[in-house]
């Protein structure tokens, strides 16, 4: 059975006093994540799993916030 749902990285809160970065992981659905994607180029899931960075999913992050399209969210170190 494939999962519908996918979990991914991005930017936390940056503690200055510590000098540690967070990790925000957020879950949104594989059907919002293939729209996503498209708008922002990638031809496929695959080339997107394979060149994404951090600064792309902050951009998928904030547009399932926008759209209110988030599964779930949790910060760590």
């Amino acid at each position: 059975m494939k999962t519908k749902e996918i979990t991914l990285a991005t930017y936390g809160i940056y503690n200055e006093e510590k000098d540690e970065t967070h990790i925000k992981y957020f879950t949104i659905t594989k059907e919002n994540l293939k729209r996503y994607i498209k708008e922002l180029d990638y031809k496929s899931m695959k080339e997107f799993l394979n060149e994404y960075t951090w600064d792309t999913t902050e951009t998928i992050y904030y547009m399932a916030i926008e759209e209110n399209n988030l599964i779930s969210e949790q910060e760590e170190l």
